[in-house]
């Protein structure tokens, strides 16, 4: 047992050092990279829309920056239970477009697209948590998707719960690996992607502070049209007054 934990525990530091190596090194640089252009002597020479390009590279490369060290201290903050939910009512609806929005132009050249029904209770949340859920989701969608092979968001309510669907067509997941993608730093080992593999962690940890939980099937066994492709669940308790958080 002891050998056991031992192991896991080379694993996971394996895969943080890994990750942070490249979420680190590579925009910064990038960053350094531009800023040695625009501060160089050659850089007087830069056009303005030379300048505002390699401007361009330092602004997303920073906030590519920003965003990973969000996502590290976000799930050190939901693994330590320090992780605080502000509950208020919230339309479902308006949690969706907030997480699309995050997904800026990819949105569109990815083609998500929401099908969300007029008549859906609203629910007792934390908005800009469970947005944070979708996006996460969403993301991992896109990342794993054909190019404009489109991303479906839908929503539908039943039993005291609202269930969050987001469809792609992708690879899919195999069953042996249903658990395991949620776990923190879990890549798939054919996926061919970088990157820290703690997207499905947080996604499953906030729904989890909401008292919900997110699942993933193929679209397949669900009946889904067409072939391959995942479909990943925020399911979410509509809550009540008594609800704390």
């Amino acid at each position: 047992m002891r050998a056991e934990g031992f192991r896991e525990s080379e694993r996971l530091k394996s895969a943080l050092l890994d990750a942070v190596t490249h979420n680190l090194r590579t925009p910064l640089t990038s960053i350094k990279a531009s800023a040695t252009a625009l501060l160089s002597d050659a850089g007087k020479s830069l056009d303005e829309d030379a300048r505002r390009e390699l401007l361009s590279v330092v602004g997303e490369e920073a906030e590519r920056l920003n965003t990973f060290v969000g996502d590290l201290i976000g799930l050190a903050q939901i693994e330590a239970g320090d992780f605080r939910l502000t509950r208020e009512w919230c339309s479902i609806e308006d949690v969706i477009i907030a997480a699309s929005a995050r997904l800026g132009q990819r949105a569109q050249r990815q083609r998500v697209r929401s099908e969300i029904p007029t008549d859906l209770p609203v629910v007792l949340a934390d908005a800009r948590a469970l947005a944070e859920s979708v996006y996460q989701l969403l993301e991992n969608a896109l990342k794993y998707s054909p190019a404009r092979s489109g991303v479906r968001v839908s929503a539908l309510a039943e039993r005291g719960y609202v269930d969050i669907v987001i469809e792609d067509q992708g690879g899919g997941v195999p069953v042996e690996d249903r658990d395991r993608i949620f776990e923190k730093f879990h890549r798939g080992k054919d996926s061919g992607q970088s990157g820290l593999g703690m997207g499905l962690a947080i996604a499953r940890g906030l729904a989890r502070a909401h008292g919900g939980d997110v699942s993933v099937t193929s679209r397949a066994e669900d009946g889904a049209a067409g072939t391959g492709g995942s479909r990943f669940v925020v399911h979410v308790p509509i809550g009540d007054d008594d609800t704390t958080g």
